[in-house]
């Protein structure tokens, strides 16, 4: 039987933690962005942001027009590598989408990534259209491509057929293709996230219900990766000695910037985890790290990334045994591994594990698992099917004795909204 505690200070205490590094990262990352479009073309070459990649490769003015001028966009109709298009579609102020089929579609590129066009069809409305289905691109309006190498971002109008990008003169391979944002690059085209929700309620000889949280934010740029993950559950009900009251109150927040040094290389540094769980007897884990990850695999609908890091673990027990500290503060070394697939164009399955190794006290060795299954409803909301196991191996004991279960496992329902 577990000792129940008050949590509401506890919580409050793990989540000012956590916004406070949250803060100062999207701070520091805002304030990188600021300085690197203050400095002139030569100064960008040595920024980090894609905005002042962009603008350092492009050598664009200040304000870009959204379209070509008339002398590009009839220098690109001349280019013989590439399909006319049908005189009833306007060129001019649309993109358009030549498919292998033979079908034309007239609209606006949203972005492209990961394979997929996100387009803003005239008629269709939004779409996502497989990259591999696609013939040429014709993109009249200024839109930011990126290839592979650390700083091959171009800007500018664009042509695209099976074999070749060309953007505003210069050419480059279409296997080399990585990623594209609509116009001159904007702070908000780096941000992406969602949000997943999950409740129940049982009736009937258990009364329960069941509240799960996960928010993801993240800001991805040419060169870095911030990423954001919080997940929280709290549940009411009777507990094991027959009382009613909170069964479940977990939270935990996992921070990262990466620095890609190759395409597949990057270093990670800083990566925090705040983590907090009364009914582990956890009242407060906070563990930075820094270290290397590597995606060994990427494919159109697979992608997979090893990490390691080495760091610093801050435990703070709920209650502890007479004679035992409350507090513990140990080197860690952690391990991590991922992989995202998508089965089909409406169907996500994403999977990440880590172990958290504590040489010095190998009993406050712990895993985590989560796995995420989601199905695309309409527009940006999925239906979303998550497990997760948590894992202590040798729990701690909190001031009567009652030692916590080693094994922790949730399996939730509920909606996500993609953004």
């Amino acid at each position: 039987m577990m000792r129940i505690v008050s949590s509401g200070a506890r919580s409050a205490r793990a989540i000012s933690f956590a916004l406070i590094f949250v803060a100062g990262a999207a701070q520091a990352q805002t304030a990188e962005g600021e300085s690197a479009a203050a400095e002139s073309a030569v100064e960008a070459d040595a920024a980090t942001d894609a905005t002042a990649e962009a603008e350092a490769v492009a050598k664009k003015e200040e304000k870009p027009p959204m379209v070509a001028d008339e002398g590009t966009k009839a220098k690109l109709a001349a280019d013989p590598r590439f399909t006319v298009p049908p005189p009833t579609l306007d060129a001019t102020t649309h993109d358009l989408i030549l498919l292998k089929s033979g079908e034309w579609l007239q609209g606006d590129i949203n972005g492209i990534r990961d394979d997929t066009i996100d387009f803003d069809s005239v008629v269709l409305e939004d779409i996502g259209i497989d990259l591999d289905d696609v013939k040429e691109i014709h993109a009249n309006r200024v839109h930011t491509y990126r290839f592979e190498g650390r700083r091959d971002i171009l800007m500018g109008p664009a042509r695209m057929n099976e074999d070749i990008f060309v953007i505003d003169g210069e050419e480059r391979p279409r296997a080399a293709f990585m990623s594209q944002v609509p116009g001159k690059p904007r702070e908000v085209n780096f941000w992406n996230g969602g949000l997943s929700l999950g409740y129940s309620v049982r009736s009937g000889n258990t009364d329960q219900s069941d509240l799960t949280a996960r928010v993801e934010l993240n800001r991805v740029t040419a060169l870095t990766r911030f990423s954001n993950v919080y997940n929280a559950a709290f549940s009411t009900g009777t507990r094991d000695d027959g009382t009613n009251g909170t069964t479940a109150n977990s939270h935990r927040l996992n921070s990262a910037f990466d620095y890609f040094m190759t395409n597949q290389l990057y270093l990670i540094v800083p990566a925090v985890e705040v983590f907090a769980d009364e009914f582990q007897n956890i009242d407060l884990r906070i563990t930075p790290s820094a270290g290397l990850g590597y995606e060994w695999l990427k494919r159109k609908r697979i992608t997979s990334s090893v990490s390691a890091t080495g760091g610093f673990q801050y435990t703070d027990l709920v209650s502890a045994e007479a004679g035992q500290s409350g507090t513990s503060n140990d080197g860690v070394v952690i391990l991590g591994t991922s992989i995202e697939t998508d089965p089909t164009k409406d169907i996500e399955w994403d999977t990440t594990y880590s172990v958290q190794l504590v040489p010095a006290n190998l009993g406050q060795t712990n895993h985590h698992l989560e796995s995420i299954f989601s199905i695309d409803l309409f527009f940006d909301l999925d239906f979303d099917v998550s497990f997760i196991w948590d894992r202590i191996e040798d729990p701690a004991a909190d001031v009567d004795g009652n030692v916590p279960e080693q094994n922790d496992y949730r399996l939730t329902f509920g909606v996500g909204w993609d953004f």
